[in-house]
């Protein structure tokens, strides 16, 4: 059997650093990973998904809120509406497509955007329950630093393949899902209610995760993940 190519996105921003704990994650995986890289062709990201049997949607910069129909409230950060553009095109085609999406952090929002959902633009200003949230969704820190509790669905394919509906998580994020919207259901929430995680109805791997599974030392116990989205782009 080939190994699966998996093409996977960065911010135009993103250091090596940044990049190489989700290379290093896809490596173990024995994945041959692909660069994909960022272009307002739309058919180009369709011509793209040609050469790839998966997708990663990394983290990065905020979306600019025109993608999901509102407008900026001031709080959005590294904005870069070309590589909204090229992702969301890309998520879209690969949902169309039935291409296994694995998105973390960003990714995730990519993927609900792409699905016509919305998103909290700042949870510290925009989310209902804002004096409830967590320390972690009101301060970025080093990943290895902030830790928070996550409740998942027993039923969900995360937990299923973790072993467990409580884990424990990292946190580095001040927007998250709001809307969710189909092919796409949610199956995880913080304490403080901000959805952590969602995936697929139908699709062979759609799974969203607000979190940094990629990032050591939280890997090791994320590996599953990884495994099944390589499993799934294998097929």
């Amino acid at each position: 059997m080939s190994r699966a190519r998996i093409g996977i996105t960065f911010s135009p921003y993103a250091s090596p650093e940044e990049q190489s704990p989700y290379l290093n994650a896809l490596a173990s995986c024995d994945a041959d990973v692909q660069v994909l890289f960022d272009s307002q062709l739309r058919a180009f990201a369709r011509r793209q998904l040609e050469d790839v049997d998966g997708i990663l949607l990394a983290g990065g910069g905020d979306i600019d809120p025109f993608f999901y129909r509102e407008e900026d409230h001031g709080h959005n950060r590294f904005v870069s509406r070309e590589r909204d553009i090229y992702e969301l095109a890309l998520a879209r085609h690969a949902l169309r497509a039935d291409l296994p999406i694995l998105g973390i952090c960003r990714g995730i929002q990519t993927m609900v955007v792409a699905a016509r959902g919305t998103l909290y633009q700042d949870l510290a200003s925009d989310f209902e329950r804002a004096s409830d949230l967590l320390p972690e969704h009101t301060r970025e820190k080093h990943l290895s630093e902030d830790v928070h509790q996550v409740t998942l669905d027993s039923d969900c394919l995360i937990a299923k393949l973790l072993g467990a509906t409580e884990i424990e998580t990292n946190s580095r994020h001040h927007q998250a899902a709001k809307q969710v919207r189909g092919p796409l259901h949610v199956v995880a929430h913080a304490t403080d209610g901000v959805i952590e995680a969602v995936e697929g109805t139908k699709n062979r791997f759609l799974v969203g995760v607000q979190w940094h599974p990629e990032y050591p030392p939280l890997f090791p116990r994320m590996k599953p993940l990884f495994d099944a989205f390589i499993e799934a782009a294998s097929l």
